[in-house]
């Protein structure tokens, strides 16, 4: 992710806000982490890129029932992408 930002540092109301902002990217980024940061398996991992899941926040939008129709992914990797949403208190769609 980029992020530009052109601010005056005198302007300390400006600079607040830009502080704000960039903590609240900071927030959403540490609660919704990369695919890669959350140990899955090679497997899972690669299935989950090739469909264009790259962060917990696509995955938290999906069912299990959605995941299925992922190519290369059973059961078995829904279940390890499930118990990985829980270590980041997150859970996937209706569950």
């Amino acid at each position: 992710m980029k992020v530009n930002f052109s601010v005056d540092i005198n302007d300390t109301e400006e600079l607040k806000s830009v502080i704000k902002t960039l903590l609240e990217i900071l927030e959403i980024n540490r609660k919704y982490p990369s695919v890669e940061e959350m140990n899955l398996t090679v497997r899972a991992l690669n299935s989950l890129k090739n469909y264009g899941i790259k962060s917990s926040r696509d995955l938290v939008k999906l069912r299990f029932e959605d995941l299925l129709a992922v190519p290369n992914l059973g059961r078995k990797c829904i279940n390890e992408i499930e118990s990985s949403l829980k270590d980041f208190d997150l859970k996937l769609s209706g569950r």
